[in-house]
């Protein structure tokens, strides 16, 4: 039976982001407010958010879990910000295909006793930080995870 353990969400977008994309790096302070990212590591920076989740199915064995994630990814355009906003698109483009990869998950429910089963894409919604400065983007990532939480 798989773990019961939420935290490997974080775990496996983590190791999936090490591979499509290694040169970004995760900004693991809280989001609430934009601003409190410092300007020097708002270029190829993620961060994840871990929603709430649902219950869809419980039984003796397990309950089952749809979870909300957004994983919000950045980038400075400096001088060209459409090119910018185009690349980093595709970027959360490549990064959410890996993600939802069935293989992926898989390999990653293997190697970790995982509560995975799988993966649905909700969306790609990009958004300049503020008004005044349009040459940062962020790009948020939704996806829906479908976990097997072990009761015992």
């Amino acid at each position: 039976m798989s773990s019961n353990d939420l935290s490997q969400v974080r775990d496996y977008i983590r190791s999936r982001m090490a591979v499509v994309e290694p040169t970004y790096q995760e900004w693991t302070d809280s989001l609430d407010n934009i601003g409190n990212i410092p300007k020097t590591v708002l270029n190829r920076t993620y961060h994840i958010t871990l929603n709430g989740t649902t219950a869809s199915t419980n039984n003796d064995i397990f309950i089952q879990d749809v979870s909300n994630v957004v994983i919000t990814i950045f980038k400075r355009g400096f001088t060209k910000p459409v090119e910018a906003r185009d690349e980093v698109m595709q970027t959360a483009n490549c990064i959410r295909l890996d993600i939802i990869d069935p293989q992926n998950v898989e390999t990653y429910k293997a190697a970790n006793d995982g509560n995975i089963e799988d993966i649905q894409s909700v969306g790609i919604v990009p958004n300049e930080i503020d008004v005044s400065n349009d040459n940062t983007i962020q790009v948020e990532i939704e996806l829906n995870l479908r976990l097997y939480i072990g009761i015992t």
